[in-house]
C-alpha cells in the first residue's frame, strides 16, 4: 500500500471517478494505480458518451454523496497515472490538476493552470459553484470556440475564492485527443 501520511486528502473519505467513455473500459495501469491508493468501494466508472455532460452529471452525483465524503478525484480514460502523478495528493491547494501532455503545452504556462485529465478537488469547492460546472465558451455567433471546459471551471473555482495548483505528471495515451486543451484561454 502507498504511504499516504503526507497527503492532503484521506483515501477513505475520497471518491474516485473514472470517465470510461465511450465504452466503459478502464486501462489496467489506471486500475492498478487507483486500487493501490483508494479502497475499491470508493471508485466509480462513468460511461456517458458526452464528456462535458458526463462531468457535470458526475459532479452533481458526487455532491449528493454523504458529507463524510470530503474529496474527489477525476480521471479521463486516456490518462495513464503512475507514481509520478502522486504529487497531486501532497500539494496544498483546493483543486489540483496533474500535468499531462496537451496539444498546446503553453496551456500549462501559469501557476494556476487547470486541466481535467487527472485532478482532485475538495467537496466544498464544487459545492460553492453554481452549475453548470463545465461548459465550452464561444463567440456571440457560436462560430469560434473561445475557451474549453477546463478554463470555464478554472475561472469558476478562482471566482469562488479557492486555490488551484498543478503538479506531478500523468501519461496521455493519445487514443483520444484532449480536444479543449488548445482552447484553454490562458
Amino acid at each position: 500500500m502507498i504511504d499516504t501520511r503526507q497527503w492532503k486528502i484521506d483515501p477513505e473519505t475520497t471518491r474516485v471517478f473514472h470517465y470510461g467513455y465511450p465504452d466503459n473500459r478502464i486501462r489496467i495501469e489506471t486500475l492498478d494505480w487507483i486500487v493501490r491508493r483508494f479502497p475499491w468501494g470508493n471508485v466509480c466508472n462513468v460511461g456517458q458518451p458526452n464528456y462535458i455532460v458526463a462531468r457535470n452529471q458526475t459532479i452533481a452525483m458526487a455532491l449528493k454523496l454523504p458529507p463524510e465524503v470530503t474529496d474527489f478525484i477525476f480521471i479521463d480514460r486516456d490518462i495513464v497515472p503512475s507514481e509520478k502523478s502522486d504529487p497531486i495528493f501532497t500539494i496544498d491547494a483546493d483543486a489540483v490538476s496533474c500535468f499531462n501532455d496537451v496539444e498546446d503545452s503553453s496551456a500549462w504556462s501559469v501557476p494556476d493552470a487547470f486541466h481535467q485529465g487527472l485532478w482532485r478537488c475538495k467537496r466544498e469547492v464544487l459545492a460553492a459553484i453554481t452549475p453548470p460546472w463545465l461548459m465550452r465558451t464561444y463567440n456571440e455567433q457560436g462560430t469560434k470556440q473561445l475557451a474549453c471546459d477546463c478554463h470555464f471551471l478554472r475561472e469558476k473555482i478562482l471566482a469562488a475564492g479557492f486555490s488551484i495548483a498543478y503538479g506531478g505528471f500523468a501519461g496521455h495515451d493519445n487514443e483520444h485527443t484532449c480536444f479543449g486543451a488548445r482552447y484553454c484561454g490562458l
